[in-house]
């Protein structure tokens, strides 16, 4: 399966090994960021209260049920409030506040590891790009609209090199391309590919996989790759724009780094001047491309 760039036969991706593209929404002016395709990878938290759920089909209208006799209830008896929908043993129980996920809450995977965000919104919204959009690809068109069935957490940032090396080194994960210096090391490491604050990259997709099954059995927790639907309702934040932050493409600058800015080097995980997502997340467009869990999937 593929997703992002190589990998990337859809339009999205997440929180840091793989490949996602530079603006998170095939914006043309943005494939200059890292032309030699340094890939990174997003990692999305698949259980917050179920699994990780991307498209729901339009369903066809059900037939109406027959009218029944209203049941009299006690109108004294109080409702009891819903549980927590995972044990407290798990990091991202501590988002459950007032009975429901708490928006831009973040949680650690594990102590040192890498930081989860709530995703907010209602779930609801509009894949894809806009048969008008300067810059877009057919293969995101025609726009459809995506439902969510249950919320669920994003990595905060791109997963960063330490974080990855750390799985390298318990033995769950394969050593990035960079490490063997017969392929490609000078490469990578011209633009700053091996610096701990970095998104990880020179890494496949299997790779990819690898780090969030090593990640789920560490944790004890069941972590996944995001979809592409997941992915981009996310970096779109709620918005309808091409970006969360809108359409201007002139707050790119201070947002994204991308060939206008970043010398063609890789920059550490959130460090561009702003970080302005409505749900903490950061590095939704630039750095390096994203890998995502799912392959390309054709709506015409």
């Amino acid at each position: 399966m593929t997703a992002i760039d190589e990998g990337y036969q859809g339009e999205e991706a997440a929180a840091g090994i793989g490949g996602a593209a530079p603006d998170g929404l095939h914006n043309a002016s943005l494939y200059a960021a890292l032309a030699l395709t340094l890939f990174s990878l997003p990692v999305c938290a698949a259980d917050l209260g179920g699994l990780n759920n991307d498209y729901t089909p339009p369903q066809f209208p059900a037939k109406p049920k027959p009218r029944v006799a209203e049941r009299i209830v006690d109108k004294t008896a109080r409702a009891e409030a819903p549980s927590a929908p995972m044990p407290a043993s798990d990091p991202a129980a501590a988002c459950w506040k007032i009975d429901t996920w708490e928006a831009a809450c973040g949680f650690a995977a594990y102590p040192g590891g890498p930081i989860f965000r709530v995703v907010g919104g209602n779930l609801n919204f509009t894949q894809g790009s806009p048969s008008a959009e300067t810059g877009g690809f057919d293969n995101e068109r025609p726009q459809h609209a995506v439902r969510f069935q249950q919320r669920f957490a994003l990595a905060e940032t791109e997963i960063t090199v330490a974080h990855y090396l750390t799985c390298v080194k318990e033995g769950g994960c394969g050593e990035p391309v960079w490490h063997d210096v017969n392929y490609g090391s000078s490469h990578y490491r011209d633009r700053n590919a091996h610096q701990p604050t970095s998104p990880i990259t020179g890494v496949s997709w299997t790779d990819a996989k690898a780090y969030v099954a090593w990640l789920s059995r560490k944790t004890g927790q069941t972590y996944t790759l995001p979809t592409e639907a997941q992915w981009e309702y996310a970096a779109r934040g709620g918005h309808a724009g091409r970006w969360y932050f809108g359409d201007d493409e002139g707050r790119l600058k201070d947002r994204v780094w991308y060939g206008a800015n970043s010398d063609s080097k890789l920059h550490p995980v959130g460090s561009t001047l702003f970080n302005t997502h409505p749900w903490g997340l950061k590095d939704m467009g630039g750095n390096a491309w994203e890998w995502v869990e799912d392959c390309e999937h054709s709506y015409t």
